[in-house]
């Protein structure tokens, strides 16, 4: 939405790593909010990733994002 801005708070980050690759997951609340004004809307996410290490350093390969809840304010 035009002039809405989010902050991510990441939790409960797990990694599982195998070599030059990596399972992570993670729990994340998102803020939604215009500038100078409280939040209007939070949601609750978990994230799903795999990661490859590359010659430049790790790199996302595939993200799942599912929505767990939302709640407008």
């Amino acid at each position: 939405m035009e002039g809405e801005s989010t902050q991510h708070v990441h939790g409960d980050v797990l990694v599982r790593l195998d070599g030059d690759r990596a399972e992570v997951t993670a729990g994340q609340l998102v803020y939604f909010y215009r500038d100078g004004e409280p939040p209007h809307r939070t949601a609750g996410l978990r994230l799903a990733c795999v990661t490859v290490r590359t010659p430049a350093g790790w790199r996302i390969g595939e993200m799942r994002i599912t929505l767990a809840w939302t709640q407008e304010r």
